[in-house]
């Protein structure tokens, strides 16, 4: 009897293990997104590993999105050919393009549109194998295959007119804020002309913003509002210190900043995440 009860225990413990096991680590995390690597080996998963894999996947991205009111979406389309995938394979949201990873994606948001538009947005160190317009997305459990919601035309619509709006991409005038700078009496490479120079950036920066929310506002999207009031830039912002940096050391830093060539400068995405792009 002892011996039955000890092999029941064991049977117990090597099942609980099994499901404990870590499918894949979250490797990038934000309030639009979340992303997970899973090794890969040499054959492809069996649909039981599958299965454990993209439940433990949609599990914790629901943790993280819940955490900040939000609900993980998890895209589901056609394979767009460019990873290992065939093209027009059925597929989850991922970036196959590696031989010895791959990469997940889940989204964090408070409707399927805005589901869409975070889609959309690009993150340098991943490539959506879905190039193309997803056909489906799971809400917070992915246990039946069947049980994606179909996007219809209508919901990447709203995402395209709201999309406007809620671009993280901002783009100012750097020379003439150089000029200005310049005029006041400030000598470039210095610390007071960065100092000037950032003043007037985050002052056109906040009031972009301000107008983005505004017009969101009055177009009754609560959610947008709140999203782009997450993504309110100030001078502690990774992507301003760069500039910082740009401006007071050109060399060290291998700036264009100071080229005459150099017209604007575009922060593309946000908080410390965003980087500084002149040109």
């Amino acid at each position: 009897m002892k011996k039955l009860l000890g092999i029941i225990i064991l049977g117990l413990l090597l099942s609980s293990n099994a499901y404990a096991k870590k499918y894949a680590e979250v490797i990038f995390q934000n309030d639009q997104s979340i992303i997970f690597k899973s090794k890969r080996g040499l054959f492809a998963d069996s649909d039981k590993k599958w299965n454990r894999k993209v439940n433990q996947i949609m599990s914790i991205s629901k943790m993280h999105c819940n955490r900040i009111n939000k609900d993980a979406y998890w895209f589901r389309g056609l394979a767009s050919g460019q990873g290992n995938f065939k093209a027009g394979v059925d597929t989850m949201d991922n970036d196959d393009r590696k031989i010895t990873y791959a990469m997940y994606r889940v989204i964090c948001a408070s409707s399927v549109n805005e589901a869409i538009i975070n889609f959309r947005q690009k993150i340098s160190m991943y490539n959506s194998e879905l190039s193309k317009r997803p056909n489906s997305v799971y809400k917070n459990d992915i246990s039946n295959w069947y049980s994606d919601i179909k996007l219809k035309s209508s919901d990447f619509n709203v995402a395209k007119d709201n999309s406007n709006i809620s671009s993280t991409n901002i783009s100012f005038n750097i020379k003439q804020k150089k000029e200005q700078c310049t005029a006041i009496g400030f000598k470039p490479e210095t610390e007071k002309f960065a100092d000037c120079v950032l003043r007037l950036v985050e002052l056109d920066i906040k009031q972009q913003q301000s107008n983005k929310i505004a017009t969101a506002q009055n177009s009754g999207n609560d959610a947008l509002v709140k999203q782009l009031q997450r993504q309110q830039y100030d001078r502690g912002t990774d992507a301003l210190l760069n500039l910082g940096q740009q401006l007071l050391n050109p060399g060290t830093t291998k700036s264009n900043v100071y080229m005459p060539q150099t017209q604007r400068c575009t922060i593309q995405g946000f908080g410390t995440f965003a980087k500084m792009v002149c040109r």
